[in-house]
């Protein structure tokens, strides 16, 4: 009897993902944030991702085309960079010569800091020379995102301002700044 020696090896992509869904949270809409997705290949033949799509173009990958080595892993970045505000959601597809494609739910939602005056002129009234009098105008927060004031200009003597009570508004939040006029010599100031 004649002995046959029969091998074989079994060959597979083991296509997997770090994570089914990301979330970007608030982001303002002149900024932009990034998340880390770990695209893994468990198995030993490569995996030739051909195709990234997102169901949304506030939302990208980089890099669209990519291959990973059996047994190694790859990272992609993905990308939230809001055109408005309110809560966005979307699908980023990964697919290539895997037996399926891989799908990552995103969602984040766009912001936007806003500040409102109660008025847009304040007349103070007639102040004694060398007397002071004051206003108050309430700054609102109106946006959806908290506005930070680092800086309030823009007023000369005899004019002068105190700074906000509070220099962080949520939105919904305000705080009042107090406008003064001490006058050292008649007339009128604007």
């Amino acid at each position: 009897g004649a002995t046959v020696s029969v091998s074989g090896r079994g060959t597979f992509i083991g296509f997997a993902l770090g994570a089914s869904a990301l979330d970007f949270g608030r982001v303002r809409l002149d900024r932009t944030t990034t998340r880390s997705l770990a695209v893994s290949n468990r198995g030993n033949l490569r995996l030739e991702i051909t195709t990234t799509s997102s169901s949304n173009s506030q939302f990208s990958v980089d890099p669209k085309q990519f291959n990973v080595e059996g047994g190694a892993s790859q990272t992609a970045i993905v990308t939230f960079a809001p055109t408005k505000e309110g809560r966005v959601s979307a699908s980023l597809t990964l697919s290539g010569n895997a037996d399926s494609s891989k799908v990552v739910s995103l969602v984040g939602e766009g912001v936007r800091p806003l500040l409102s005056l109660s008025a847009s002129a304040l007349d103070i009234g007639k102040v004694p020379v060398d007397s002071l009098r004051a206003k108050g105008v309430v700054l609102r927060s109106t946006g959806t995102d908290t506005v930070e004031i680092s800086l309030l200009s823009g007023l000369q003597a005899p004019f002068s301002f105190s700074p906000p009570q509070r220099a962080r508004l949520a939105p919904g939040d305000s705080s009042v700044v107090s406008i003064s006029l001490t006058p050292t010599i008649t007339g009128t100031f604007r």
